[in-house]
């Protein structure tokens, strides 16, 4: 009687426990099950990435600049630039040289219509303060012959110094007395900026206006910055409004890739505004 008491007790038991370890397998199971699925949801996001398409190239220095614009997986423009070998930075002698790049032709299209790469050997005004050995890029919103119309000379000079609406003016920026140039407009630099602070200049960014419009974002960069091989991103403040609709940045960079020898300066974060 006994004995089968006992059988039954560890019976009952050994029933117990195989319930008990089926609810913590199926428990376990459940818990795999959810990771796998994250893990896949994750591995699709992470997977994708950005399109950069190739545009015009040309021979600069001793090296090859290029024009790229950026896309999402919807073929939304994310970031446009200009990406050159670092062989570029060497046959600079002490005359101006400027290229102009075509936007790559692409779905993905903005409202910037073609970029100017220009090496100044003895910088430009204001004296003190631009004046020494950097690169101008400026991102046009206007096409080569409205960019080529620019002159400055006679009737043109109304329209160069023209005041924009200030709604169309970032904040903290203001016009850099006689900067008018032909084919550019007139500068506005941001008056917060450390280089009419304390600091020598080295990067900074430049809106170009002609006629109340702004014509070109344009971000200045030395030399010897890109000697450094250093890589930055900056903020781009932003005007209430922009005349022309379109994809604007939020920031710009320049990159230094080490294991390609190439450096990269451009416009990203693009939004619509």
């Amino acid at each position: 009687m006994l004995t089968l008491y006992f059988h039954k007790f560890f019976e009952s038991i050994l029933i117990f426990i195989k319930q008990k370890f089926f609810f913590i397998f199926l428990a376990f199971f459940i818990v795999v099950i959810k990771i796998i699925s994250g893990c896949e949801i994750n591995d699709t996001d992470n997977s994708f990435q950005p399109r950069i398409l190739a545009g015009e190239s040309k021979s600069f220095g001793l090296g090859v600049v290029t024009s790229i614009i950026e896309t999402d997986e919807n073929d939304i423009p994310t970031a446009i630039g200009v990406v050159f070998t670092s062989a570029t930075l060497e046959g600079l002698d002490t005359t101006n040289l400027s290229v102009t790049l075509r936007m790559p032709q692409t779905v993905a299209s903005t409202q910037f219509d073609h970029i100017v790469v220009e090496w100044n050997p003895e910088g430009h005004s204001p004296e003190g303060i631009y004046d020494i050995p950097h690169f101008d890029f400026r991102f046009y919103i206007i096409n080569e012959a409205e960019q080529n119309s620019i002159s400055g000379i006679g009737a043109d000079s109304i329209k160069m110094y023209r005041q924009p609406d200030s709604q169309f003016v970032p904040k903290d920026y203001k016009m850099i007395p006689n900067s008018g140039a032909p084919k550019i407009g007139v500068r506005f630099y941001d008056t917060s900026s450390s280089e009419l602070k304390v600091a020598s200049f080295d990067k900074t960014l430049l809106y170009d206006f002609y006629d109340g419009k702004i014509v070109s974002i344009e971000p200045m960069i030395t030399k010897s910055f890109f000697e450094t091989k250093t890589t930055f991103v900056g903020d781009i403040k932003q005007p209430e409004k922009f005349q022309l609709p379109g994809f604007y940045p939020l920031q710009y960079n320049i990159k230094f890739t080490g294991s390609q020898s190439k450096n990269t300066v451009a416009l990203i974060n693009l939004t619509r505004r």
